[in-house]
């Protein structure tokens, strides 16, 4: 049995490195990836980037405590600096005086920031009677991150699905099913072979956009239970997209239904207030969406892990079994 599934998989392996949709199924989430890493800040990265001269070398040591300094060594080269995009301000001495220069697009409330740190400069050496105490708040994390990884992860599973149904697509136009029919491989035997891509191929692309995207600092254990349960909304996918299309370009033209309960669910998850979570209950993507945020943010338990994927499996196994005759019927 086993061998008969794995001479499936490599067929199907060395077909699909011939055609270039499903060489981009599998390689698009890791470059979107690459490029959103690009976009988000760097777990280590400063709070607060200053701009200043190198002539004032007490003041750059200074500002480093806080954040990034750029020395520059002209005041035109630091605002030049300031005036591109990102939140950025300069610190300068005229007169006798600091001064703070902005562009004016910068986040409410860094100029405040930028005044005490300052302040904190000019009277280091005077005693302040204040006593500070510091707490440790958590793991924080860029929002970018946060939502672009779960984002990203939801689209393996579509693409994984995506590559299933394709390879099953396959079989049906060059009119192999009847071959297969009289073959010593079973019909629950054909199904598995089909299925296993889409199972195996998100999970290991989920692994890499995590390790892409810096989210390495979490509990694997737990990401490899929820993705793996997440990874049979692909096979699902797969089938319906095998057994409802007889030809590639409308197959990758039904995902376009596919996406809209996955936008649905991303949105609402994040506008909608903790009382009407409960309208998104319906969506398998929405408990992989809750799962994977905790786990990222590490607010996630093993009982809240193994309940989102048991409610994953048996949404999936629910549709699997409506779908069960139909499949029979395909593969027949």
């Amino acid at each position: 049995m086993i061998k008969r599934i794995i001479t499936v998989i490599k067929r199907d392996l060395i077909s699909n490195m011939r055609d270039a949709m499903i060489l981009y199924i599998i390689l698009a989430p890791l470059l979107i990836a690459l490029l959103l890493n690009t976009f988000i800040p760097s777990a280590n990265s400063a709070s607060f980037q200053f701009a200043a001269l190198e002539e004032d070398t007490k003041l750059v040591r200074h500002l480093s405590d806080y954040g990034k300094v750029e020395a520059f060594s002209s005041v035109e080269d630091m605002k030049s600096r300031i005036e591109k995009s990102d939140d950025i301000g300069g610190i300068i001495r005229e007169n006798g005086k600091y001064s703070i220069i902005f562009e004016g697009n910068e986040a409410e409330g860094i100029d405040t920031a930028y005044d005490n740190i300052l302040l904190s400069f000019e009277y280091a050496d005077t005693e302040i009677p204040v006593s500070f105490r510091v707490t440790e708040i958590g793991w924080e994390i860029s929002q970018v991150a946060l939502i672009g990884s779960i984002s990203l992860i939801m689209l393996c599973m579509v693409l994984g699905g995506m590559l299933s149904g394709l390879n099953i697509v396959e079989e049906r136009q060059m009119k192999t099913m009847r071959a297969i029919k009289v073959s010593p491989l079973t019909n629950a035997e054909f199904i598995i072979a089909k299925g296993i891509p889409g199972l195996v191929i998100p999970l290991l692309q989920s692994i890499l956009i995590l390790i892409i995207l810096g989210l390495t600092q979490i509990n694997w254990g737990m990401a490899v239970v929820i993705i793996t349960a997440s990874s049979f909304i692909s096979l699902i996918i797969g089938f319906l997209v095998g057994i409802l299309n007889d030809d590639p370009l409308t197959a990758a033209a039904s995902l376009k239904v596919v996406m809209l309960p996955i936008s649905v669910t991303i949105v609402g998850a994040i506008l909608l207030s903790d009382k009407l979570q409960f309208l998104l209950y319906w969506s398998p993507f929405y408990w992989q969406y809750v799962g994977i945020s905790e786990i990222i943010t590490k607010t996630a338990s093993w009982s809240g892990i193994l309940l989102y994927s048991g409610i994953i499996i048996g949404m999936t196994g629910l549709v699997y079994g409506i779908l069960h005759n139909r499949l029979k019927r395909s593969f027949s």
